[in-house]
């Protein structure tokens, strides 16, 4: 009897275990919005990728211009000065710019490597999961399988200490019915005396 609870224990904590692995099977599911955002920033790489390479293009246009061209006249050659300045801080702004859209590039690849590289181990403890609730559901499977064995193996012995009861119980009647016709032949030899 105490091993048919600790087997029904047994099954039970199994059952539990393999409630809470399906919880987290689900949770491991639900991760595959790691996968939406890898998309959505490998769009944004590229467009970053664009971004750099038109800024790239600019400034090697304005570095090829006529601007620096002799000019005859001191007024043109102030508005050229003047445009030289606007210039060349408009192309330090584009090279700040430039810089900061790179290091975000670069910032955004490793996010990248990294949510890759846990979406791997997502999909490796997935498939441990998965392994670990096939091996919980064949132990319940065992153990349904044994418990039901010692049931059955508990109804024959049950069966067996009823017939035995039956037959001690069949065997005090007959000793008892002996006894009260041993009793009545006695008492009956005692009258006729």
């Amino acid at each position: 009897m105490e091993k048919e609870e600790e087997n029904y224990a047994a099954i039970v904590s199994l059952r539990e275990e393999n409630g809470k692995l399906a919880r987290q099977l689900k949770q491991n599911a639900k991760n595959t919005d790691s996968e939406r955002e890898i998309i959505r920033l490998s769009g944004e790489n590229e467009s970053l990728k664009k971004q750099i390479a038109d800024l790239q293009a600019a400034k090697t246009s304005l570095n090829s211009s006529d601007l620096f061209a002799p000019c005859t006249e001191v007024s043109v050659k102030d508005e050229a000065a003047f445009k030289v300045k606007l210039l060349r801080e408009e192309n330090a702004r584009l090279l700040t710019e430039s810089k900061a859209i790179q290091s975000e590039k670069d910032r955004l690849e490793s996010f990248l490597v990294d949510v890759k590289i846990r979406s791997a181990n997502l999909d490796l403890e997935n498939d441990q999961l998965a392994c670990k609730l096939q091996q919980k559901n064949d132990m319940i499977k065992m153990l349904s399988e044994r418990v039901t064995a010692l049931e059955v193996e508990v109804l024959r012995s049950k069966q067996e200490l009823g017939e035995a009861l039956n037959t001690v119980y069949e065997y005090e009647q007959t000793t008892a019915d002996k006894a009260i016709v041993h009793n009545d032949s006695a008492g009956s030899d005692s009258q006729e005396s």
